[in-house]
């Protein structure tokens, strides 16, 4: 079985609103990313942590779930992800430096968070390592995360 991934995206047939707006929202409060978005269904949720609180806003989704839509999502081996990079799960729009979260795993879902920056690096080009890249300059210009299903 392979390794998949894609751009982060929720739907309310899996979970509630309320559930992912909590579960984003401590994500956010405990370092994971100031500024991002989740499009949930087919809605723009921006999470932006401050200094007191975590501010939720809403836009509208149609054309950047489209876009997402247009990108490629190959699954890979867990050797040719190795070989790309170390083992991340999450990809954040932010140029923050690795993020390890141990203490707040249970919180973050994520054990091991860094920035989109590591797979901008690998450049266009054929094969897994542009399609990553690919994702990751449309998620850069739309604040979204990118996840790796181990």
């Amino acid at each position: 079985m392979g390794v998949s991934w894609c751009i982060e995206f929720c739907s309310t047939v899996d979970m509630p609103l309320d559930g992912y707006l909590r579960h984003w929202s401590a994500f956010s409060r405990a370092g994971g990313c100031d500024d991002f978005v989740v499009p949930i269904d087919r809605m723009l949720y921006r999470f932006r942590r401050t200094a007191s609180e975590v501010v939720v806003e809403t836009s509208p989704g149609d054309a950047v779930v489209e876009g997402i839509g247009k990108l490629s999502f190959s699954a890979g081996t867990y050797g040719q992800f190795e070989a790309l990079f170390d083992g991340f799960e999450l990809f954040v729009p932010d140029h923050g430096s690795f993020r390890s979260a141990e203490a707040e795993q249970q919180v973050w879902k994520f054990a091991r968070i860094t920035s989109l920056d590591v797979l901008l690096e690998l450049g266009d080009g054929p094969g897994l390592g542009g399609q990553l890249c690919a994702a990751a300059k449309y998620a850069s210009e739309h604040r979204l995360l990118i996840r790796v299903s181990y």
